[in-house]
């Protein structure tokens, strides 16, 4: 099914389209939707040996940084939402 992805929503705009959609995940990046593409099992290979690289690089050196595995779906600030399951790092 093609959908018509929107331009230049906020994340509030962004939450009360995706909310209406019957199937697919979606970001907002820069207040442009992007599509999600299905996981495969490479796809969480890649994920978890990037996570993995970026946890011994950080616990390498003395930082303020940490990484997670998994997020959850949350808004990033007022232009991006990022859906579940990006390995991130955050400073503290």
């Amino acid at each position: 099914m093609n959908v018509a992805l929107p331009r230049s929503l906020n994340v509030d705009q962004f939450l009360a389209w995706a909310v209406r959609q019957k199937e697919g995940k979606y970001e907002l990046i820069d207040g442009v939707v992007i599509k999600g593409q299905p996981q495969n099992w490479g796809h969480s290979k890649t994920r978890m040996q990037v996570f993995l690289a970026l946890r011994e690089a950080i616990d390498e050196r003395p930082s303020d940084f940490y990484v997670c595995g998994d997020t959850t779906p949350g808004r990033v600030d007022a232009r991006h939402h990022l859906d579940a399951g990006q390995p991130m790092y955050f400073h503290s």
